[in-house]
């Protein structure tokens, strides 16, 4: 009984929401305010522009229903905040999450808005994500906000250290 003073109307335990969010910011704080693309020095539309580049493979993978390109995306020790089932930790748990999701999804489509941080260490990318999918033979679409945290991982790599999204609408 006890436990269930920790955990709030979502069913998402709040002391474990404050720890995950403040590490994330500390980790976005500790990002330089370097207008590098992780490719060449260049502006932030152009590292928006290089984020997007990304989109097609993405949007392809979800809606074949084929999470394989997702999940390589993602750390071995990644933490994705779900909205309503609280955070899910580690390649197993996202695979898991990622193929269940995938096989919901009718269509896919993100677009990066802001691109932030340091190429040789941490890069934030904020955007918004456009989603439609069948529930009880009814069509719905959202719209989410996501922030993606990308680790530095090798020559012009980045693979997803942590994400967080919402529908809002």
């Amino acid at each position: 009984m006890v436990e269930n003073i920790y955990v709030n109307h979502r069913g998402i335990k709040p002391l474990k929401f404050v720890v995950w969010f403040l590490s994330t910011t500390f980790l976005l704080s500790a990002c330089k305010s370097s207008k590098l693309n992780p490719l060449t020095q260049t502006n932030e539309a152009e590292w928006v522009a290089w984020f997007n580049s990304f989109n097609p493979q993405w949007k392809a993978a979800v809606e074949q229903k084929d999470p394989s390109y997702i999940l390589a995306q993602y750390e071995e020790d990644a933490v994705i905040g779900v909205p309503g089932k609280g955070f899910i930790k580690g390649q197993a748990a996202i695979e898991n999450h990622w193929t269940n999701l995938v096989g919901q999804i009718d269509s896919f489509s993100y677009q990066t808005l802001k691109v932030g941080g340091d190429p040789n260490t941490i890069l934030y990318e904020n955007g918004l994500g456009f989603v439609t999918y069948t529930i009880d033979n009814k069509q719905v679409t959202d719209t989410t906000k996501y922030l993606f945290v990308w680790k530095h991982v090798g020559d012009k790599k980045y693979k997803v250290l942590s994400e967080m999204f919402n529908t809002i609408k």
